[in-house]
């Protein structure tokens, strides 16, 4: 029968208490206990454990031994029974599950071990940049919250997720996209790896966020754009990006890399070729390729606008629409304060604009003119629903013009007769 003993190696008030598990007289091993110290002077050589004497914080750490005990002494005779090679390790390790620090498994079950493992299996895979971004930018979110402590897989659920939702400092909308990004990492684990997961995990309910406004540009605002009195040189190079966006749909992560070397030759006509810098599979690249024809002709006459900062690009496009002008009431979301929350209402149209504007406003206008197939060669996008998000609302488009004409027919129609005529 196995038989584990404690004994210290120092006279300290602070000594690391040590154990030894006996299985014969041949085989011996001895670990540190994790974490467990106690002042020497309440250490009784004759038991082996701390004296009856100590005072009540002692006498817990006493419990926890007796407990250590009975456990280890349980795994061994076990182990032996089934034939298993055992060695110190496996001791260490065996401490190490009875107080949390790992799984049985021998995996860090800690929710930050999940989300390091998730990650790197994205990475493995070779997903999108922004993918990886996102579940990066969750595990910092949920370090930040969980402190000094350390979270195991076990711990997310229901009551879990409420109190990670009420301590995170953001948007009701990132709050539960990082929250079901840490739900996803947790199912993974439990599914990939055997971690021990809450019963609950799945019940886990998020809020999901309801689409973003797709703000776009009729062709009138890009003619006021293109016609608008704009001086400074930085506002005239945003007001190319921003009108190239709106004829190729290209993203804003694009400015950076597209230049005069992303042109090439066929049958007579030029093409602007380039990979999309959002990255995909590898098996899942995908080249865009641009005829160079009408206003794309003539906005790169005299060459490519200079590419500048994202945010500084998303400023100046404001500012352009603003001088030029864009002033319709329009519903949206911005963001009131530096770093504060995005706030819906009603504002003037140029304050909601942003680069990507530019890329919902060449689908859209481009619908009655190309068919699906064709906008896709040049966005990329790899379905038509794909491009469902990026179209505003075609059934109130369609409403407004049924109601123009009935307005039309109303007004048209002959003056009614007098009733005694």
């Amino acid at each position: 029968m196995a038989n584990l003993s404690y004994f210290l190696r120092s006279k300290s008030d602070n000594a690391t208490i040590y154990c030894r598990l006996t299985l014969d007289r041949k085989t011996q091993f001895e670990k540190k206990v994790s974490d467990l110290s106690i002042d020497s002077k309440y250490w009784s050589k004759k038991t082996r454990m701390p004296k009856q004497s100590a005072p009540a914080k002692i006498k817990k750490t006493k419990s926890k031994l007796e407990k250590l005990k009975t456990f280890i002494q349980d795994k061994a005779n076990e182990s032996v029974a089934n034939g298993e090679h055992m060695t110190s390790n496996w001791l260490g390790h065996q401490i190490d599950v009875y107080f949390g620090l790992v799984s049985e498994s021998g995996i860090d079950d800690t929710v930050e071990g999940a989300f390091g493992r998730y990650i790197r299996n994205l990475k493995k895979k070779h997903r999108a940049t922004n993918t990886i971004k996102k579940y990066e930018y969750a595990k910092k979110k949920f370090i930040a919250f969980q402190g000094k402590n350390k979270f195991r897989v076990k711990d997310v659920d229901g009551l879990f997720a409420d109190k990670f939702l009420d301590g995170l400092p953001l948007g009701e909308s990132t709050k539960n996209k990082v929250l079901r990004n840490l739900v996803t990492v947790c199912k993974y684990d439990r599914d990939k790896y055997g971690i021990e997961a809450s019963k609950t995990l799945n019940g886990i309910e998020t809020t999901r966020a309801k689409k973003a406004y797709k703000i776009h540009l009729e062709p009138k605002e890009l003619l006021q754009i293109e016609k608008a009195n704009i001086v400074s040189d930085y506002l005239q190079n945003a007001r190319k990006w921003l009108l190239l966006a709106c004829e190729i749909g290209i993203r804003i992560s694009d400015t950076k890399h597209i230049n005069e070397n992303n042109i090439i030759e066929h049958d007579s006509m030029l093409f602007l070729q380039f990979m999309p810098t959002k990255q995909r599979k590898d098996i899942d690249n995908i080249v865009v390729t641009i005829p160079i024809v009408g206003k794309v002709k003539e906005l790169l006459s005299d060459g490519f606008p200079r590419p500048i900062s994202h945010q500084r690009l998303n400023e100046y496009v404001k500012k352009v629409c603003e001088i030029a002008e864009i002033n319709e009431p329009t519903r949206g979301e911005r963001r009131i304060e530096k770093n504060g929350l995005n706030v819906e209402g009603i504002y003037p149209k140029w304050q909601l604009i942003t680069f990507h504007c530019g890329r919902y406003s060449f689908v859209t206008n481009s619908k009655n003119i190309i068919n699906n197939q064709m906008v896709r060669t040049i966005t990329g996008h790899k379905s038509d629903r794909m491009l469902e998000n990026y179209q505003i609302n075609e059934h109130l488009k369609d409403a407004k013009i049924i109601g123009e004409i009935l307005q039309k027919k109303y007004d048209e129609r002959p003056a009614p007769m007098a009733v005694n005529e």
